[in-house]
């Protein structure tokens, strides 16, 4: 599968998925709003809107630990610095220039990648001394 390709879809499910959370969100959050009014008001008796904030607090962690925003960054600027380097390599003349773009091409790659172990490593915790 094309590289650029595959990174641009990633960028854009990644993209989706932290919109998806954070509308759902915002519509908990105005639940929330909702039912603290309802009790306020004598209509429930029942504390929900406790049970609402914890559901808030539940999305937002996780929301925090898939990093859609941040992957979905990394991923767009692979996609876009592929993209440059594939219009350079069709301009390429010489050996050498082809492959000075070609180490470009993997710079890009190296780069997603150390963002992507990154954005892992800080969910393990520290990492123990060697």
């Amino acid at each position: 599968m094309d590289r650029q390709l595959w990174y641009t879809r990633k960028a854009e499910w990644n993209r989706k998925r932290g919109l998806a959370w954070s509308i759902t969100l915002i519509i908990i959050e105005i639940l929330g709003v909702l039912t603290a009014m309802l009790r306020v008001f004598g209509v429930i008796s029942i504390d929900l809107a406790g049970i609402v904030a914890a559901m808030i607090g539940v999305g937002v962690a996780w929301l925090a630990i898939k990093r859609h925003d941040n992957l979905g960054r990394a991923y767009a600027l692979a996609a876009n610095e592929l993209s440059i380097v594939r219009s350079r390599l069709e301009a390429v003349q010489t050996e050498e220039a082809w492959a000075a773009e070609a180490r470009d091409a993997e710079e890009a790659i190296s780069l997603e990648h150390t963002t992507w172990c990154v954005s892992r490593s800080t969910l393990a915790g520290p990492h123990p001394p060697g």
